[in-house]
């Protein structure tokens, strides 16, 4: 995710959402089960108070809404809206926007009437300005422009928004990436917004941030979309799942964030919680950045996706037989390419044929539990064709780090694009505005391109067709298994949305009790 969620969903994948492992530490203090007035008693008996407290995913390393690296998307989103959002079953919706019309590659929307937290109206300028903001920045510009070329004014209610492709999938992008900022606000050089948020029209405003980097927000209570039920919201960063379910069993948390399967059986025993389970748009898969076309090959067929999926998912998930996740392949691309990788002996032969340097230590990096868990099943089966690596976990913003940094050699993450097309799932990770870097020949990459230039989305699909076949035999990534994201949270919340444990998008200011 969602990568994505980098922090963006689109490098990310969130569904390509990174979950992170970090040490314990923050919960006490920051209870959504103590203190605080209008305490009521939910369902299963964990006492509600108006303090909401959740465990994320991310970091709170920055709160800068153009560059996302280090941003945390539950915060984010509380803080700055878009202009469209998720309903709870993944589709999208307008969120400032009003109303809107397509006709052809032009959409015309008009603004509802929204104040940011200052007290000044949203208007067309505000939006043209976020637009061009992140169109400059050299992360997010590139990207953006495979769906929007432009956004302009066309009275301070409306604005016009050209767009790249003839489908929808520019309503992801609007739900997902542009927060909407005021007109002439954005100045990393003279602020600090590692510390200090900028204004937003969210349904929350900052209140501060410790050194723990645990994150403290106050109701905006002139929000446009009603006050929210709960003033006060703690956002901490990512610990164990172990930790994180006995923190939601003590109702010192109120909700932990796509917490890894391990936990989630026990967490349906306990009738103080509820577990909100989504089928994902991501895949759980091993991405390889290094060596030539043969070593890759062999590290696709010499992987037991069978013994991953029983050691990691006890046996819930399949194995996978395709490049993406069934959820973004859809109707078009289900079962249209589909193979057998684990075949140990024909990783040996494609080894054999390999002039990657065999005596080097690669190194898998993930970034979460079940990414560790899933790393570790490799090793063992990269050692037993030949080929050494070792295993690093590190936290969401690191891994955020190495992938634009270049230098992640082989990393485990679930990658997926919540609402978006294979096509441009493609264009995401193989086309020349990617930030990956997968080392496929220049064949693909021209035939990639030449995908991006087709405007049809219907034309292009034996193109695309044939791009997953080609992925078959240059293996840049391998498929493990199709994701369930899981979310834990109090009984006796009402308005969570199911979507967001699969698009890491929260709207907390929905949330009663």
């Amino acid at each position: 995710m969602s990568t994505p969620q980098v922090s963006r969903r689109q490098f990310l994948g969130g569904s390509a959402a990174l979950l992170a492992m970090m040490g314990v530490g923050g919960l006490a203090g920051c209870s959504g089960g103590n203190g605080g007035s209008g305490s009521g008693v939910a369902t299963g008996g964990i006492e509600l108070t108006d303090t909401f407290t959740m465990i994320s995913v991310a970091g709170n390393d920055s709160f800068d809404p153009i560059v996302g690296t280090g941003a945390d998307k539950v915060t984010m989103h509380s803080l700055y809206d878009n202009l469209f959002m998720f309903d709870g079953e993944g589709n999208v919706e307008p969120m400032l926007v009003d109303t809107y019309e397509q006709e052809g590659n032009v959409v015309t929307a008009t603004l509802r009437e929204a104040n940011f937290s200052d007290g000044n109206p949203v208007t067309a300028d505000d939006v043209v300005y976020s637009w061009d903001m992140l169109r400059a920045d050299p992360s997010q510009g590139p990207y953006m422009s495979n769906y929007i070329t432009d956004v302009e004014k066309v009275d301070d209610k409306t604005v016009k928004i050209t767009v790249v492709r003839d489908d929808t999938s520019w309503l992801n992008i609007l739900a997902e990436t542009i927060y909407i900022i005021p007109n002439g606000s954005y100045d990393p050089e003279a602020n600090d917004y590692a510390s200090t948020p900028m204004i937003g029209s969210g349904a929350y405003v900052f209140e501060s941030v410790d050194e723990a980097r645990t994150v403290t927000l106050k109701a905006n209570e002139d929000y446009w979309g009603g006050a929210p039920t709960f003033k006060t919201v703690v956002v901490q960063a990512p610990v164990d799942s172990s930790t994180s379910l006995v923190a939601l069993q003590n109702g010192e948390v109120n909700c932990v964030s796509m917490m890894a399967q391990t936990a989630v059986e026990t967490a349906r025993e306990d009738a103080n919680l509820n577990v909100v389970e989504f089928e994902a748009w991501g895949q759980q898969m091993l991405g390889v950045l290094v060596g030539d076309q043969a070593f890759r090959s062999a590290i696709f067929h010499a992987i037991n996706t069978q013994n991953i999926v029983d050691v990691v998912t006890g046996g819930a998930a399949t194995p996978a037989t395709q490049f993406f996740a069934k959820k973004l392949l859809g109707e078009d691309y289900d079962g249209v390419v589909t193979f057998e990788a684990y075949d140990p002996d024909l990783a040996k032969e494609e080894l054999a044929k390999s002039e990657t340097d065999l005596s080097q230590t690669y190194t898998i990096t993930a970034s979460d539990e079940a990414g560790a868990q899933c790393a570790q099943c490799i090793q063992q089966d990269l050692s037993a064709i030949g080929i050494n690596v070792e295993v690093e976990s590190v936290d969401t913003n690191t891994w955020s780090s190495k992938l634009m940094d270049q230098t992640l050699q082989m990393f485990i993450n679930a990658l997926g694009t919540d609402m978006l097309a294979v096509d441009s799932f493609i264009q995401l990770l193989f086309g020349d505005t990617s930030v990956y870097y997968y080392p496929i020949s220049d064949e693909m990459k021209a035939k990639v391109a030449e995908m991006n230039a087709i405007p049809s989305v219907v034309e292009r699909h034996d193109l695309v067709v044939e791009l997953l076949n080609d992925m078959q035999v240059e293996c840049p990534i391998v498929p493990l298994y199709d994701t369930v994201n899981y979310d834990v949270y109090t009984a006796g919340i009402e308005g969570y949305l199911p979507s967001s444990a699969g698009t890491y998008v929260y709207y907390l200011g929905k949330l009663t009790k």
